[in-house]
Parts: structure tokens; C-alpha cells; sequence
């Protein structure tokens, strides 16, 4: 088989992998009517949530280097066991019910096999995107990334439609669609641990991971931590700052505690709206005069729309902020971290917006907020990585990133127990009544839900606005800080060759030859 023949293979089962590898996107999807079935409040459905979230991104720093080593084939047969166990354990608690195997292990049961799934999540993306960054050169391999980075986006949005149309009409619609998310994402996992995998090049053929200046650097992040990096075949590769900071010295700069607030307030308020998107339609659908049994497809719906706009700011960002950075005319060009700018703004807009709502549907519901987040939660996962790498070097990225992207693991944990708490508050002063529904609809609805509509959670979602702006102010002194340092260092050039002999304070910006280049770009790629 041929070079090109085997980098479609691995595109193509590596676009698979990576449409089952954001899974944990899904979980508005049947999150209140696990609450329900379980009899949860909503700040233990939080809990339960977060847990994901810390499976994910707090194995990232560990998965990478085993994939590195191992190759993306053994990760892939273990993400395979590991999705199925967390997904068939979430499937096995809401099916018994309170009297199931709830009643032995509780909460921690749930939270741990949403862990499971987070791992697994992690495991998955990392060896699609590390099989597909060694199987094409520099000139093609961030489009083919970017395909990888856009499905993993889109996962919640294909299974959730998936569940739609095959159980929209079944009453046990939500344990197939966990028996759906148990077979498919194990499935694919398996399926793409026989054809994912680098292309054999030729001997003697300069392949992927080469350079003639000595090796490159190969590290694999989770899916949150990819940069989209836009490198068309005609364009100018970019101009790489030679750098490396990291260790101590990286986590007593200011840039750094700047860059991990402003990404941890916004992922931190991105991932409490995902998280419990399902409570707040449930809640606002409970107001109206509409009938339960459409529940359902309306979370499918909006957690549909949330999918696909993040997979579409993912690939905005990148495209957009390299070209403004770098490519546009001179008095056009202004440094990325000024993206940090308006992302922030479109938070703060978003979630005010769905604090004034009081409907599900339609333009004045919860659809245009939605897709507000999930473009700039999008937006967010595709700049953030990207800065890191700009500002302490590619030699320390995949550590330098891994400290990073612990910041929405601890943020995502506090708004997320802040939205349970200020919820399951107004849940005790005005519960909702079983006389606000029909008799038959009564086993479906949660008993923890609150009876005053938005009411119920708008004090999360100002607090949410506040972080952003708290973000958006963080990215202002970012990026007059960026400004100053870039001042400095062109007045550091023009001072000639004199400066590298006296040690200044100021390094120096040099551009790297095309041979440099070309090894930067094959160490930032795997990290895509």
C-alpha cells in the first residue's frame, strides 16, 4: 500500500475516532433525567459533571507521552475498554434506579464512571490526532488536524441526533442513548486501533517526523489543548520566537498567572452553562404549557446547536488570529492575544442573554445563547493553546500546556458547585409542584427541580457574566502587556548584535531559517 493511500485510511478512521471522543459534550442530553431517575440534586448532578471534566483534563499530561512511545494503537484498544466500562456503568445506575447498584455505591459510583469516560475521552483524541500529525508533512498536516479538531467538536452533536431519530418515541429513550454512547464509542475505539496508525514512508523519504536539523519534539495533548494552526500550502510559515520557559521559572512569570486566570474563568463559566444547559431547559419547559414528553428532543436540539457552533470556533479562531497576526497588511497586524479581547465579550453576552430568557424555542429562547457559547467556547479552545506556545516556546510546550489546562478542571469545579448551590436553594424555598403537571408525567419529572423558572438559576449565570468580564479585563492587561514587551524587543533590535554580548534583560526576536521552521512545526503538530 502507498504513502497516500495509507494517510487517507488514517484520516478517515481518525475523523471516526475523533466523532466519539467528545462525547462528554453530550451530557445536557440526559443529565436531568438521570437526576430524576435517581432522585439527585442539582448540586450533586453537578458533582457528577465535573467528573468528567477532571478525567479529561487531568490525564491529558500523562496520556501524551505514552502515545509518543506506544504509538496511538494500544491507546486506542485501552480507551476502547475504558469508554465501554464508564458508559455501561452510567447505563447500569440509571436503569436500577434509587434500588439499583445506587443504593451501594452512590454518588461516587456515578462520578467515578464519568471519570472512566473522561479518560477514555482523552485517551481516544490524543491517538487520533497523534496517528494523523505523523502521517502527512508540514505543508498538509494542519488541515488534516483541523478535520480531526472539528469532529471531536461534533460529537455530542452526532450522537445526541442519533438518539433522536432511532428512540424519539421509545420511553426508555435515555437508557438506549447511554447503550448507545457504551457500544459506539467502544466500537469506533476498536475499529480505529486497526487503522489509525502512522504511514510508513519509504526508505530514505524525508517523512513527517524529520528534519535536517535534528529531531523534533512529539507531544500529544487532549482535545481542549489543540491549537488550530492555519498553514495553507501558499503561505509564509510562520515566524517562531525562540524561547523556553518553563518549570519554576515559568510559574512565577505574571504572562503565565494571566494566561491560566483567563482560561479558567471562561472554560470554568463554558463548562457550568454545557453542564447544565439540560437543567435550565427542563426548568423553563416546566413553566409552559407544553407537553413533558418533548423534553427530550428539545436538549437534543440545543445540545445539537452547541456542538457544532464549538466545532465551527475551533476553526474560526485559528484561521483568523494567524492571519491578523501575521499575514494581514502591516497596519492591519495586532498580537493574537488581543482575540482574548472580544472571546471574553461574547461570554459575558451569552450568558446575560440566557439570564433574561424565559423560553426554550424559537429566537427569544435559549437557541441564540447557546450557540453564543458554544462559538465562544470554540473561540477559547482554539486560541488559548496557541498563546502558550507563543509565549514560552515550543521545547516546554506539552508540559507548559498540561499546567495550563489544569485552570478548567479547578474554575469548571467552583461554577459548577456555585450553579447546584444557588439552584437547589430556590429548589427548597419554591419546589416544584406535581400539581403543575398531568398525573401520567409526574414519575418523569425531577423532584429537585425548581418551580421559579429562570429565577432558579439566574444568580449563577450573573455570576458567570462578572467572571467573563473578569477574563475580558485579564485580556486587556494581557495584551498591553504583549504590547510593551514587543516595543522592547524591536528597540532590543535595533541596537544590533551588542545586546546578545552584554546580557540584557531583553531577548532578542529572531526569525528562524526555513529548515528551523519546518522542525518547529513538526513538534507544535502532534500537540494539534
Amino acid at each position: 500500500m502507498g504513502v497516500k493511500e495509507q494517510q487517507k485510511i488514517t484520516l478517515v478512521a481518525a475523523t471516526f475516532v475523533a466523532l466519539s471522543s467528545g462525547t462528554n459534550y453530550a451530557i445536557s442530553s440526559y443529565a436531568p433525567q438521570l437526576a430524576s431517575r435517581l432522585e439527585l440534586s442539582i448540586t450533586q448532578l453537578n458533582y457528577v459533571s465535573t467528573a468528567a471534566n477532571f478525567g479529561m483534563y487531568l490525564t491529558g499530561s500523562f496520556v501524551g507521552p505514552i502515545i509518543d512511545k506506544r504509538g496511538p494503537r494500544i491507546v486506542l484498544l485501552t480507551s476502547s475498554l475504558v469508554l465501554f466500562t464508564g458508559w455501561t456503568l452510567m447505563r447500569l445506575f440509571y436503569d436500577g434506579g434509587t434500588q439499583g447498584i445506587f443504593s451501594a455505591f452512590g454518588v461516587s459510583g456515578i462520578a467515578l464512571a464519568q471519570v472512566l469516560t473522561g479518560i477514555g475521552s482523552s485517551m481516544s483524541n490524543g491517538a487520533a490526532s497523534n496517528g494523523v500529525a505523523r502521517s502527512f508533512g508540514v505543508k498538509r498536516r494542519a488541515t488534516a488536524l483541523s478535520v480531526v479538531i472539528c469532529c471531536t467538536g461534533l460529537s455530542a452533536f452526532v450522537y445526541s441526533t442519533t438518539s433522536r431519530i432511532l428512540f424519539h418515541s421509545n420511553p426508555n429513550g435515555t437508557s438506549y442513548f447511554l447503550l448507545l454512547l457504551s457500544l459506539g464509542c467502544s466500537i469506533t475505539m476498536l475499529v480505529g486501533s486497526i487503522f489509525v496508525h502512522p504511514a510508513k514512508f519509504p526508505t530514505g523519504h524525508p517523512g513527517p517526523g524529520t528534519s535536517t536539523q535534528g529531531p523534533s519534539t512529539s507531544v500529544t495533548v487532549p482535545s481542549e489543548t489543540q491549537p488550530l494552526l492555519s498553514n495553507s500550502q501558499g503561505a509564509r510559515p510562520t515566524a517562531v520566537t525562540v524561547r523556553n520557559i518553563k518549570g519554576w521559572q515559568l510559574v512565577s512569570t505574571v504572562d503565565f498567572w494571566i494566561l491560566f486566570g483567563v482560561e479558567g474563568l471562561l472554560a470554568g463559566v463554558g463548562l457550568m452553562y454545557l453542564n447544565n444547559l439540560g437543567t435550565m431547559i427542563n426548568t423553563l419547559w416546566l413553566t409552559l404549557d407544553a407537553p413533558l414528553g418533548k423534553i427530550p428532543a428539545a436538549q437534543a436540539d440545543l445540545v445539537s446547536t452547541f456542538s457544532i457552533c464549538n466545532a465551527i470556533g475551533r476553526i474560526v479562531i485559528g484561521a483568523t488570529s494567524d492571519y491578523f497576526s501575521h499575514r494581514a497588511p502591516p497596519r492591519f497586524r495586532f498580537e493574537r492575544v488581543w482575540f482574548a479581547v472580544p472571546v471574553s465579550a461574547l461570554f459575558a453576552l451569552s450568558l446575560f442573554l440566557a439570564s433574561r430568557t424565559d423560553y426554550v424555542k424559537g429566537w427569544h429562547g435559549l437557541i441564540v445563547p447557546t450557540a453564543m457559547m458554544g462559538c465562544s467556547y470554540g473561540f477559547l479552545w482554539g486560541l488559548m493553546p496557541v498563546l502558550c506556545l507563543d509565549w514560552f516556546g515550543l521545547k516546554s510546550y506539552s508540559s507548559n500546556n498540561g499546567l495550563l489546562v489544569l485552570s478548567p478542571a479547578l474554575f469548571g469545579q467552583f461554577t459548577n458547585y456555585q450553579f447546584g448551590h444557588i439552584y437547589d436553594s430556590h429548589t427548597r424555598s419554591s419546589p416544584f409542584q406535581a400539581s403543575q403537571i398531568s398525573a401520567q408525567d409526574v414519575s418523569t419529572t425531577a423532584r429537585a427541580f425548581c418551580g421559579d423558572g429562570r429565577l432558579c438559576y439566574e444568580g449563577a449565570l450573573r455570576m458567570a457574566v462578572a467572571m467573563s468580564l473578569g477574563a475580558m479585563v485579564l485580556s486587556v492587561v494581557a495584551g498591553l502587556r504583549r504590547m510593551s514587551i514587543a516595543k522592547m524587543e524591536r528597540a532590543g533590535d535595533t541596537t544590533g548584535s551588542s545586546d546578545s554580548r552584554t546580557g540584557g534583560a531583553i531577548e532578542r526576536r529572531r526569525r528562524m531559517s526555513e529548515a528551523s521552521v519546518e522542525e518547529a512545526a513538526e513538534a507544535v503538530a502532534p500537540t494539534l
